[in-house]
């Protein structure tokens, strides 16, 4: 590595050596000429002299990345010429004298290092990166070597190796530990790409799978009483376990756990923390707390503050606390968006009707303004919840099957039927092919919040939408239908009934009556 004459940067410079001025490949790459590509015809800074002719820098990395069959030898390989009718050639039939031959493996490929083929380059550099100490590639990390170098796209692993941090994390943990558990990754902060690592190694079997949304908060709780007083942490530390996280823990054996879990079990946790160095600040304790101080805690802070009725209620429940009140934070205001009936349908037939939106987009903006489903809910959608009976198609959301209406079915049927397709290096190991909806990391689906972002750049904002069409579904259909159909709470349901005004007594009177008479 040398500094770059040009930018500045630390980084390979195989020019300038020799006068002693290094440059590197990007900043040599900014002085070529530009003259016309004879691949795309534009004119470009031309990156090699091919038999075709000039070529700038996408072309060459598409000739090098897309091989194809040769016009005369019909061998699967990177065509850089032209026969005399115009077809494309590969290398040895357009008579050009350079070394494709990789000097490793045999294989003849466009060389990428070292006169070697990506793929053998790339199993070398994995090798070096997750070698131990002793220059060895624990048991433990051979599935995920063998993923990587025996991928479809090397280039793509060649780039993580170059830019992901998840990679080069593995790297050192492989040198520094005997073998790489959940318990280690849980010492590392929480950041992005040690996420991303324990999903990819999860996926690969390498650990096992757990709750991650779950699983992860006692590694952070200890983190968090590690810094709190000894008289604190003998209080929240039961709470947290035995309260909180059990029952986030029984609600998640009847549905999948989600991002909210988590941030429902830690903001629970942190408001018990402030309350109780708040009354520090004092010079009270929670035996000693008054309703008093209840309220001045409440008034002193946001609504955020009202979490603590679920502390409050867990102290007086061991006779750590009087019984002491907190108004209970529900959905106490009526929405102040609901988009227009009008304005929904609108959105509606650009949905279905719209072939330039892309297919998930246009299913995903359908299930918000028709049903008003939330895309957390969306991107878990799987294939078995759709089946067909006839010549009708119904979606499944929570115990009763839906007719969808034509337009909606053929969008759905269309996705079912589309291969899942994924540029990731990791591709392998994205298993939930059985969602609707899969993402392109390592066993996950589509992120709700990138759903939600594209949604809302397609005109379609999430939530005046789905209250549009919860108040459209609330005033035809009964609470206990809407809370079946649409998999909703019942609470929830019932709100949005008594939002529209409507008053089913005689509907469920009549039905009871007509039951009674039938029987």
């Amino acid at each position: 590595m040398l500094v770059c004459i040009d930018c500045g940067q630390q980084r390979r410079c195989r020019d300038g050596l020799a006068t002693g001025q290094p440059r590197c490949g990007s900043c040599r790459g900014r002085g070529r000429p530009r003259k016309l590509c004879a691949s795309c015809n534009k004119e470009r800074r031309i990156h090699s002299r091919l038999p075709l002719g000039n070529v700038c820098g996408p072309c060459h990395t598409k000739i090098r990345h897309r091989p194809a069959a040769c016009a005369q030898c019909a061998e699967r390989r990177p065509l850089i010429g032209l026969d005399a009718s115009g077809q494309k050639i590969c290398g040895p039939c357009a008579g050009d004298a350079r070394e494709w031959i990789c000097t490793r493996c045999g294989r003849f490929d466009a060389l990428f290092s070292d006169k070697q083929c990506p793929r053998c380059v790339v199993e070398r550099r994995l090798r070096s990166l997750l070698s131990d100490q002793n220059g060895q590639v624990r048991a433990q990390l051979e599935p995920l070597l063998a993923l990587l170098s025996t991928g479809p796209d090397a280039y793509q692993v060649l780039l993580l190796l170059y830019r992901a941090e998840w990679l080069s994390l593995l790297g050192r943990l492989a040198r520094e530990h005997e073998e790489i558990t959940h318990a280690v990754l849980d010492e590392l902060p929480a950041r992005q790409h040690v996420h991303y690592l324990r999903r990819a190694l999860m996926a690969s079997e390498i650990l096992p799978d757990r709750d991650e949304y779950l699983d992860s908060v006692p590694s952070w709780l200890e983190a968090m009483l590690a810094k709190q007083p000894a008289h604190i942490a003998r209080l929240i530390r039961p709470y947290a376990s035995w309260s909180v996280l059990r029952r986030a823990r029984s609600r998640s054996q009847h549905h999948e756990s989600t991002p909210s879990v988590r941030k429902y079990a830690r903001a629970r946790i942190l408001i018990a923390i402030n309350f109780l160095t708040w009354l520090d600040g004092c010079n009270l304790t929670l035996g000693t707390a008054t309703q008093a101080h209840v309220d001045a805690w409440l008034d002193g802070g946001t609504t955020t503050h009202y979490r603590l009725r679920d502390f409050l209620l867990w102290a007086h429940s061991r006779r750590l606390a009087a019984e002491l009140t907190v108004p209970w934070l529900g959905s106490r205001e009526d929405p102040d968006e609901i988009l227009t009936d009008d304005h929904r349908w609108q959105l509606l037939r650009q949905c279905l009707s719209n072939d330039e939106i892309p297919l998930q987009l246009r299913v995903a903006g359908s299930l918000v303004l028709l049903y008003g489903q939330v895309p957390q809910h969306i991107v878990r959608i799987t294939r078995s919840q759709l089946t067909t009976k006839g010549a009708h198609t119904y979606l499944t959301l929570e115990e009763s099957p839906m007719l969808l209406p034509p337009p909606l079915a053929d969008l759905f049927q269309r996705l079912a039927a589309a291969p899942v397709t994924s540029r990731s290096a990791l591709r392998g190991l994205v298993k939930d092919s059985h969602l609707l909806f899969p993402g392109t990391g390592p066993g996950g689906g589509m992120d709700h919040g990138r759903l939600t972002l594209k949604l809302n750049q397609l005109g379609i904002r999430v939530r005046p939408a789905r209250n549009g069409a919860l108040c459209a579904l609330a005033s035809d259909l009964p609470a206990a239908v809407l809370a079946d159909l649409l998999g909703i709470h019942i609470t929830t349901a019932v709100r949005w009934v008594r939002l529209v005004k409507r008053d089913w007594t005689s509907y469920l009177a009549s039905r009871d009556s007509s039951t009674q008479v039938g029987s």
